[in-house]
């Protein structure tokens, strides 16, 4: 029969049709006697495969959770739903072709007992559905039997599974004879980890918004403070369960509630002030990070931050301040601060920046690819000579990460970082070899790394990142990086290198 009387749409009009049990001869064991219905490949010369198909309705596939076959069969039998196979008895080789007689005559060693195999709700689709079966059988053998039914176990019409995506908890109470029962609850939760210290980050706080406009106070919002808020990450490869996180100083707020507690792999969420006013700042682009509005607000003049978790563990707790060593935004109204390397002391002030934009960066930093999609062509992101990380396609020498990196145009050759600036500075009266370069304004998913060398050949990660960095009146930001030994004699080399994060 090849494949093709599997599908729906074969023509079986001439097939003979009838009720089962189907086959021949007696089928009997352990003292039960099954009654043949329809005869079947009794005729000599007997066929050693017979083929039968079986439509059905099914209106919501996608709310069976499971799907059994239950099987009475003297012979070796494979199961096909919609054409694909579903299942197959342990008395056929998945090599068998319509020849292949089955050994011993049934799978399960009792020919007269009704036997219930899982099959994938999966292969169900909405409206008619086709079981075929084929069964093989020995020519010579005196019986041969074959009777199925499809048993699903599914939700209420118009109730659909329901998919644990985040912690939560289910109430419940049945009703009977008029009278409920008492509520039982169970929580529920998916594959994730504790938070900690190691895993999430406060990677942003917004703390000084810029003032409202007219357009903000004619809706309300007649302060900049409404517009705060505190960006939090992911920093490891598996989810992050939040729902015993809570912070309680400086802000308040509990993630037993919130809308996002389980965070994914290196996904980012918002705390915010006000949503309505976050909104009408900067748009529905983040609805999806937005996990609440906290309690209190973040005080101008720095204070102290404590997230805890479970048990009260303490996540992370330091104060900010307004000052050097922190970063100063006295001349930086509207900016935000941001951790330069999540994975360390948050209370360390040299690890904290100022945004390199008004506003913070809320949906946190543009990675490459989203750059590459923003500034090429579909056909240009298909050659990676144009498009690559190290193309350079406007000629002007820098290739497309390190323009990334710094905020530049590749398709612009008016549009370059410029030459790297080199000097010796003094530090303690000792003369460092510095290299300083300036970066465009913006977040991006990418670090500077500064490298010294010795020979030109081995490299090593040890340049020293010179704070605070300079920024400047666009929001360009200016760094500095030295070779952490001072010049004495000999030779020493120092190079930038850009590194995705």
């Amino acid at each position: 029969m090849g494949t093709v009387w599997r599908f729906l749409n074969f023509d079986d009009s001439l097939w003979k049709s009838g009720p089962a049990p189907l086959g021949y001869g007696g089928i009997s064991s352990g003292g039960v006697t099954v009654q043949i219905e329809t005869d079947v490949n009794s005729m000599r010369p007997r066929q050693s495969t017979s083929y039968f198909r079986k439509t059905f309705e099914i209106d919501d596939p996608s709310a069976f959770l499971s799907l059994e076959a239950s099987l009475l069969v003297d012979g070796g039998v494979v199961i096909y739903v919609n054409g694909v196979e579903a299942f197959r008895g342990s008395n056929l080789p998945d090599s068998s072709d319509y020849s292949t007689t089955p050994s011993p005559d049934t799978d399960d060693g009792n020919e007269s007992n009704y036997t219930g195999y899982p099959i994938d709700p999966a292969l169900l689709i909405g409206g008619t559905n086709l079981i075929a079966i084929e069964l093989h059988n020995a020519p010579g053998n005196s019986d041969m039997a074959l009777d199925v039914g499809l048993r699903g176990k599914r939700a209420a019409n118009g109730n659909l599974p329901v998919f644990v995506g985040e912690p939560f908890t289910v109430k419940a109470r049945s009703f009977e004879n008029g009278e409920w029962s008492a509520v039982t609850s169970a929580s529920f939760t998916v594959d994730s980890v504790p938070a900690s210290a190691q895993n999430l980050a406060i990677a942003e706080i917004l703390y000084n918004p810029i003032g409202a406009g007219q357009a903000e106070v004619d809706a309300g919002f007649d302060d900049g403070d409404f517009f705060e808020f505190i960006r939090l990450e992911n920093l490891s490869p598996e989810a992050v369960d939040l729902s015993s996180l809570r912070f309680t100083d400086g802000i308040i707020f509990d993630f037993s509630n919130a809308s996002i507690r389980v965070l994914g792999p290196g996904k980012k969420l918002l705390l915010v002030r006000d949503e309505a006013a976050f909104r009408l700042r900067y748009g529905s682009e983040f609805d999806g990070l937005i996990t609440g509005e906290y309690s209190g607000q973040l005080s101008n003049g720095g204070e102290q931050l404590r997230l805890i978790g479970a048990d009260d563990a303490i996540i992370h707790e330091f104060a900010y301040e307004t000052s050097a060593p922190w970063p100063d935004l006295s001349a930086l109204d509207g900016s935000s601060i941001q951790i330069v390397d999540r994975s360390v002391d948050h209370g360390d002030p040299t690890n904290w920046r100022a945004s390199g934009s008004v506003g913070g960066s809320p949906g946190g930093s543009l990675d490459f690819a989203s750059w590459q999609a923003g500034v090429f062509s579909e056909a240009d992101l298909l050659d990676s000579e144009i498009s690559g990380e190290d193309a350079d396609p406007d000629g002007d020498g820098w290739s497309n990460f390190f323009e990334f990196a710094l905020g530049f145009l590749p398709l612009d050759s008016t549009s370059v970082p410029g030459e790297l600036s080199s000097k010796l500075s003094q530090v303690d009266g000792e003369n460092y070899l510095t290299v300083t370069v300036t970066r465009a304004p913006g977040e991006r998913a990418v670090r500077i790394v500064a490298q010294v060398s010795e020979d030109l050949s081995n490299w090593v990660d040890d340049g020293v990142l010179v704070l605070p960095e300079l920024v400047l009146e666009d929001g360009s930001v200016t760094s500095a990086y030295r070779h952490p030994l001072p010049i004495e004699s000999g030779k020493a080399y120092l190079r930038l290198k850009a590194v995705a994060e």
